[in-house]
């Protein structure tokens, strides 16, 4: 019997199914058209500290040009003060040495003739045939939600300054109605201070013959549609009545 030593061919089906590689041409358009779609700033930067390639995110923010970025040294890209703050050029040479990423920085950069604008950034190593030539730097804008942040912050604290001063007892508690904080005019009044009173049922503080209803209020918190208004009388620490109207 002799042996078949004839080469065995592929049935077109085959090669159909077979995917076609990928030139390097077409893995440049690919990371283009990734880094373009990217809601990050994105700056593709080399040993030599240039900026090998930017995104229209950075561009627009910047407010620069593909003339006046790519090519550029850092120094002629950011100002003086972020790339002292940020230490950047020694980042980038800690990233390309030890071939790891720097994750999660906070920086502020402020372009000519624009307002502030704060980033979070990454620095990833980019690697190519074994070789680590150059790093990504990731950019993004948390601008709006820091000063959101900060906003609510703000709202916090002037509510809270007028909760302390004000002279109507005010009392927050979980849905069970377990307290969780009442101000300076319902302590001075009952005798009782936060620390006593925290995590307490609220309606434990009340006369017995109104106990009972605002624990019924609270059980059936969730249906409520409209504001409860009525007047249970609240003890002190003395045992003695104090005729409130609640809301």
């Amino acid at each position: 019997m002799k042996n078949d030593k004839r080469a065995k061919r592929g049935s077109p089906r085959d090669a159909a199914l077979a995917p076609a590689p990928m030139s390097k041409g077409r893995y440049e358009q690919l990371y283009k058209m990734l880094v373009e779609a990217s809601p990050f700033s994105v700056l593709l930067i080399d040993r030599n500290l240039r900026i090998v390639s930017s995104n229209r995110n950075f561009l627009e923010k910047a407010r620069r040009s593909d003339r006046s970025t790519i090519g550029r040294h850092i120094t002629e890209v950011f100002p003086p003060v972020i790339l002292s703050e940020m230490k950047l050029g020694d980042r980038i040479g800690k990233v390309l040495q030890a071939n790891e990423p720097v994750k999660g920085e906070r920086m502020a950069y402020r372009a000519p003739g624009v307002p502030l604008r704060i980033y979070y950034y990454s620095i990833v190593p980019v690697t190519w045939n074994g070789k680590t030539e150059t790093v990504l730097l990731l950019m993004e804008d948390v601008t709006e939600q820091t000063r959101l942040s900060e906003d609510v912050r703000r709202v916090e604290r002037h509510l809270a300054s007028v909760v302390e001063s004000a002279s109507d007892f005010v009392v927050s508690t979980d849905p069970k109605g377990r307290i969780i904080s009442w101000n300076s005019a319902i302590e001075k009044a009952t005798g009782y201070c936060l620390e006593e009173t925290q995590s307490h049922f609220f309606f434990e503080h009340f006369a017995p013959c109104h106990e009972v209803e605002v624990k019924e209020v609270f059980a059936n918190i969730e249906k409520l549609k409209s504001m409860v208004h009525s007047e249970w009388n609240l003890k002190n620490k003395h045992g003695q009545d104090l005729q409130v109207s609640w809301l």
